[in-house]
């Protein structure tokens, strides 16, 4: 394939040829699907785990970011609950252990949405309609499992 590129302020042109570079064989490249296709289902699973490590760090740092910037609001025991359930959550983070990263998942979220329901609430905020209220509404923040 020849492609040609041309700066229209300068008006100089580049030429490029691209041509195959592929000494394989037949049998070669069935091979190489085949194992592709082999693989397809270990690859989506990595990516799955990939996928949960990320929505739990993202979780928890959401988490930690509402601790931060609520602390004067939550009170001593709500804020140790929360601390806790991070530092719970991070420790099955650096498993793994894609079910241990699932629950950790769950575990975070059933704990900190009664007290971000409680901060939101406090702040003036109605719950909304799903079962923990957390940041439901008013174009707030919402977390779902």
């Amino acid at each position: 394939m020849h492609v040609t590129a041309q700066d229209k302020g300068t008006g100089k042109s580049t030429d490029i040829t691209i041509t195959s570079s592929t000494n394989l064989s037949e049998e070669e490249i069935d091979k190489a699907v085949k194992d592709a296709e082999k693989f397809a289902e270990e690859d989506k699973k990595r990516k799955e785990k990939v996928d949960n490590k990320n929505k739990l760090d993202g979780m928890i740092f959401s988490v930690e970011q509402t601790i931060k910037d609520s602390g004067d609001k939550l009170d001593e025991n709500d804020k140790a609950a929360l601390q806790s359930a991070v530092d719970a959550a991070k420790k099955d983070l650096e498993s793994d252990d894609d079910d241990k990263i699932k629950a950790a998942y769950d575990t975070l979220m059933n704990s900190v949405q009664p007290i971000f329901a409680k901060l939101y609430q406090a702040n003036g905020g109605q719950p909304g309609p799903d079962a923990g209220g957390a940041g439901a509404g008013d174009g707030d923040t919402e977390f779902h499992q």
